[in-house]
């Protein structure tokens, strides 16, 4: 029939109880640090749902049991950066077969700088823009900084991770600064970042705010580790905030929401200065300096060398994921004897870098090592590199 207008009250079943669509997609929120944060729908969309569909299988498993929810003979798939269209595939044929299924990310809401949009525009493209693909709504790290950082949250801008790479961040940040600051009222600039990226990326708000002259009335907020047991938020002019990161290590672990206020409109000339200043710099720039993030577990190991090197670099938090062991291609002994070096992952990826994206490079040396511990026999070239991927050019 239709719908009632004029209820406005609280739709649903009974509270604890989810009668589940078959077939439906529903894009569950899960906790981003405390379990307890887990809604009551979520509980039960998870309960009961035919499929699981996750980001880390490993860590999802692990939310379940501290949840007591068990999958009693369920499947969980995986549903990543590295698979999500195969995944895609996967979910809309078991779509088809009329189960409701359920995606979760790491941690917070899917979709949110998380995957999960190529599997929804499958799921509408093969499925039709009427089937039932359902939110259930809960945790967001930039909802939950708003709520409390104390910066304005009547309009932002969210702009996720910003790039990994040192040069095009700067420019980005002035960017999106721009962007944030253009509308009336101006907006709140909402960044993610991780550890071992943090500081380069204060230095560039930094930079860019006192370029603009607005480092007074564009405070920054550091929202580090929300709802965990060490939960900050640093709060203060960008340069003052930096002072603060340098002085205590343990504010640069853990897992950060970056606000920036939206501060006044520049004149044209003042704008003009700040673009000029980024493009500069970017002209200057001898290109492109790896960064491998944190999308892998073999990224411990290179954030534990560049520590002793440069100690504004700290590890990532555990449990952010690896490339999957089933992307690993079969491998075959590279050339050589027992007596060559054997190189570790880390300079394995290294040497890749020269010739694709650092990306690419990470991927391709877990491929090879297996491990960020496991060393490569006989790997000491690019020729080796190709040989033992089976791979006639990179």
């Amino acid at each position: 029939g239709d719908e009632d207008d004029d209820d406005e009250g609280f739709g649903g079943g009974p509270v604890g109880l989810e009668d589940l669509e078959r077939p439906a997609l529903y894009v569950v929120a899960t906790p981003i640090g405390n379990a307890n944060d887990i809604s009551l729908r979520a509980l039960d969309v998870l309960k009961n749902a035919d499929v699981i569909f996750a980001e880390d299988t490993r860590k999802t498993l692990d939310l379940l049991t501290k949840l007591g929810i068990q999958l009693a003979g369920r499947q969980i798939y995986a549903c990543h950066e590295w698979n999500e269209e195969k995944a895609a595939s996967n979910m809309v044929n078991i779509l088809r077969g009329m189960s409701a299924v359920a995606l979760v990310s790491d941690a917070g809401t899917p979709l949110i700088s998380d995957p999960g949009f190529a599997v929804l525009r499958k799921v509408r493209d093969e499925l039709g823009e009427n089937f039932p693909i359902r939110p259930v709504p809960g945790p967001c790290a930039a909802v939950a900084a708003l709520s409390v950082a104390g910066a304005a949250a009547g309009r932002y801008l969210f702009a996720g991770f910003p790039s990994r790479n040192p040069t095009k961040k700067r420019r980005e940040i002035v960017q999106l600064l721009r962007q944030a600051r253009a509308g009336s009222p101006a907006a709140t600039l909402v960044l993610y970042e991780a550890p071992h990226r943090l500081v380069s990326t204060v230095e560039a708000i930094v930079d860019a705010v006192e370029a603009e002259g607005t480092s007074r009335e564009r405070r920054l907020y550091i929202c580090r580790e929300l709802t965990k047991q060490y939960e900050t938020v640093l709060r203060g002019e960008a340069r003052q905030v930096l002072e603060r990161l340098g002085e205590d290590k343990n504010q640069r672990r853990g897992e950060f929401v970056l606000l920036i206020e939206g501060g006044a409109k520049l004149s044209a000339a003042a704008a003009a200065a700040v673009a000029d200043a980024a493009d500069g710099e970017a002209d200057d720039s001898d290109g492109e300096v790896a960064d491998f993030g944190d999308d892998s577990e073999a990224v411990g190991a290179f954030e534990e060398e560049d520590e002793e090197e440069d100690e504004d670099i700290f590890q990532r938090p555990p449990g952010t994921r690896r490339p999957p062991p089933a992307a690993r291609p079969a491998l075959r002994g590279p050339p050589g004897g027992a007596g060559q070096k054997r190189m570790s992952m880390l300079e394995v990826a290294k040497l890749l870098t020269k010739e694709m994206p650092q990306r690419k490079a990470m991927a391709l040396a877990a491929q090879i090592c297996g491990s960020p511990t496991a060393p490569a026999p006989g790997i000491r070239d690019l020729k080796a590199v190709k040989h033992a991927l089976k791979l006639d050019s990179l």
